[in-house]
């Protein structure tokens, strides 16, 4: 019985991997065949996509976390709008630029990121198909899942009531990013060292960016901001926030020493950056981030001596940076001039700024108390109580700053639960992974998702940051590793910590 038992497994391992094989080399001929076309009529770049769509599907069906880092990694370096008078090469690429339209029905298009996408989740569903093997587990995957069927239902809704597709899809896209590569990632990632290389490749894309503002303080803008109100994109300030947290999570547990040899080194154009790029948000969600990693350490007594000494310094520090800081300009005032734009700002700027959000808070109320149980749907305009002033933005009566307070307005009271039940249990299960995991490193991956969600939505609360297509990408790969560290954890993964 047990001989064939072995016999049956060595039979099904031969016709699995003729599979591949066959796979492999209809993938190459294609490719092969793309490549011939672009010689035979050149420039032919739809070909070079093509083939480069192939190579990709290739590459997650042999290394899935190689291709998710791959779009890691082109997500945090490459702008999804414009942010002054710098346009680094970056910028150029059209990766979020809507670039075809694949139906009849009007706003029905596509962007490069979303074929990406599409060839990816193709690949990774094949592969599970044609090796015949389940899922792996997903903690998180109820409370994501709801949350998107309840987006499409009120997508349904909102054009029922008159709403535009085509708004509709760029309020709910990047919402949508994330759902599904929360779903894709724990069947991409299948060792330690994968984990790592997400990680590598998310450190290493925002300290580019970093070097990038940089370079626009110094040399575009030669030391002066004077009417900058960012050297980067705004959510390259959030994911400097999150590298700092990270990369103090790590040197806590003295994990993860690749990723720390890279932030240690890059430490002072990280903050020098963060600083310039002098967004309010930021700071907060950067505070928020520490006080979660920190309340959550303090709970091991050899960890609680390390935080309240590297605490109380870095608090003096900043009681003397604020009075002395206060009426300065450049880096050094940077951490008083949050405070001053938050509690009593006198930049004619930062008081525009802030009469704007009031002003976009009063239609969101007046919108919810006129649609409190259904919302408004996806689609659809405010109802406005108020006038607000012109700015650079075609979709202001759709999508406002506080993204938090939009989600309530589209999908009304219940869709809002649905929401911050989500929200809940991605926080909770990362810290109940930091707290139950045994492999250190898979823990600091677990709270410092946590930190990334929560910090998320206090930047959110103010910004524009749910429907940016970077950040939500992003935070999709960070709680969808999250997820998969409670099944690497029971797989007895080794403790690694070179890694």
């Amino acid at each position: 019985m047990e001989s064939e038992t072995v016999n049956s497994t060595e039979h099904y391992h031969k016709q699995a991997l003729k599979r591949e094989r066959l796979i492999f080399a209809l993938g190459a001929l294609a490719s092969v065949a793309m490549c011939a076309m672009l010689l035979a009529s050149p420039p032919g770049w739809w070909a070079v996509v093509i083939s480069g769509l192939i190579g990709l599907a290739i590459l997650t069906w042999r290394a899935p976390a190689w291709a998710l880092a791959a779009v890691l990694g082109s997500a945090i370096l490459v702008e999804q709008f414009d942010f002054g008078s710098y346009v680094p090469i970056t910028r150029e690429i059209p990766l979020f630029e809507n670039i075809a339209n694949f139906t009849e029905l009007e706003g029905v298009v596509a962007c490069p990121i979303e074929v990406v996408l599409v060839v990816i989740t193709a690949a990774v569903f094949l592969r599970l198909l044609l090796r015949q093997k389940e899922a792996e587990q997903n903690i998180v995957a109820m409370p994501v899942l709801v949350f998107g069927a309840c987006m499409v239902l009120w997508l349904g809704y909102g054009l029922l009531e008159g709403g535009a597709l085509n708004i509709a899809f760029w309020e709910m896209r990047a919402l949508a990013y994330f759902c599904l590569i929360v779903f894709l990632t724990p069947q991409m990632v299948f060792t330690k060292r994968d984990v790592s290389v997400l990680l590598g490749t998310a450190t290493l894309a925002v300290i580019v960016k970093a070097i990038q503002g940089a370079y626009n303080f110094f040399v575009v803008l030669g030391g002066d901001t004077t009417g900058e109100r960012s050297v980067t994109g705004h959510e390259d300030a959030v994911f400097i926030a999150w590298i700092l947290v990270l990369f103090i999570a790590l040197k806590l547990y003295e994990v993860g020493r690749f990723q720390r040899i890279m932030v240690g080194i890059a430490s002072p154009v990280l903050l020098l950056t963060f600083a310039v790029t002098n967004r309010r948000a930021a700071y907060v969600a950067l505070a928020l981030g520490l006080v979660i990693l920190a309340v959550n350490a303090m709970r091991e007594k050899e960890k609680r001596a390390v935080i309240v000494k590297a605490a109380i310094p870095m608090l003096l520090i900043f009681l003397v940076l604020i009075p002395v800081g206060w009426n300065a300009t450049g880096p050094l005032g940077a951490p008083a001039g949050v405070v001053k734009s938050i509690i009593a700002p006198d930049d004619e700027e930062d008081q525009d700024s802030s009469y704007y959000r009031k002003a976009e808070m009063v239609n969101l109320v007046h919108s919810i108390e006129n649609n409190p149980i259904t919302g408004l749907g996806f689609g659809r305009p405010f109802q406005a109580a108020g006038s607000l002033v012109n700015i650079n933005f075609s979709l202001a009566d759709v999508i406002p700053h506080n993204n938090i307070v939009w989600i309530w307005a589209k999908m009304g009271t219940f869709g809002f639960g649905v929401f911050w039940a989500m929200v809940g249990s991605i926080v909770a299960a990362g810290v109940f992974g930091f707290h139950s995991l045994k492999n250190p490193y898979y823990r600091v991956v677990s709270l410092i998702a946590a930190c990334a969600m929560a910090m998320q939505c206090a930047v959110s609360y103010v910004d524009l940051q749910l429907s940016f297509s970077r950040n939500m990408i992003f935070l999709g790969v960070l709680v969808g590793l999250m997820a998969r560290m409670h099944t690497l954890d029971g797989e007895g993964a080794a403790d690694d910590r070179a890694v």
